[in-house]
């Protein structure tokens, strides 16, 4: 696969990790559409059914390692974090996958039989991680401000709206994707509106 290294695993549900960065997924995960509540009712319903019935996740890493453990094998992930500058690592498929693990601990439900697929990519250029996640998400439509912000889009404009907040000492709120959070779901604070 090139100079990149890809691994697949099967995840055991109710340990997996729910703090891994959403970043270069293309809209972040929303709890009230249906693919969220069919997510979380096969949690529910059918957790020992849940690997065959979800299309799992799929993680851009920085480095993966394979630990052996008396129980079988682990996998450590390191994603390293947007705050840090970097945008291509973490989860760029399986969001709503894994806001429903959260809400499925939040009610108690039973995840002790519930499996996960997980692919995990370490090396891929930023581009290809965006274009990765284009081509993943599509169990439910990704509206055209989340695909062109994907392909860096709107850089510009968040490079202008960057410089402007600094002289004028002021914060706009403004949706470059789909499901963004910390903006208000007003259609004047699209980038499409400006």
């Amino acid at each position: 696969l090139g100079s990149h290294k890809f691994f697949v695993a099967t995840a055991i549900v109710e340990s997996f990790p729910t703090d891994l960065p959403l970043t270069p997924n293309i809209r972040e995960p929303n709890k009230k559409i249906s693919i969220f509540k069919e997510i979380l009712e096969t949690l529910n319903s059918a957790p020992s059914k849940f690997f065959d019935r979800n299309n799992g996740i799929k993680i851009s890493a920085y480095k993966a390692k394979i630990n052996k453990t008396s129980s079988g094998s682990e996998i450590h992930v390191e994603c390293l974090e947007d705050s840090e500058g970097y945008t291509s690592f973490g989860v760029y498929d399986g969001g709503h996958t894994i806001a429903a693990f959260s809400t499925a601990w939040a009610q108690k439900i039973d995840l002790t039989k519930a499996l996960v697929k997980v692919e995990i990519t370490c090396g891929l250029p930023e581009d290809e991680v965006a274009v990765n996640a284009l081509t993943a998400n599509t169990t439910s439509p990704i509206d055209n401000r989340s695909r062109v912000n994907a392909r860096g889009g709107y850089d510009f404009v968040k490079r202008f709206i960057d410089k402007l907040e600094d002289e004028l000492d002021i914060k706009y709120k403004v949706a470059y994707y789909q499901n963004q959070s910390g903006v208000p779901k007003d259609p004047r604070c699209s980038v499409q509106h400006l």
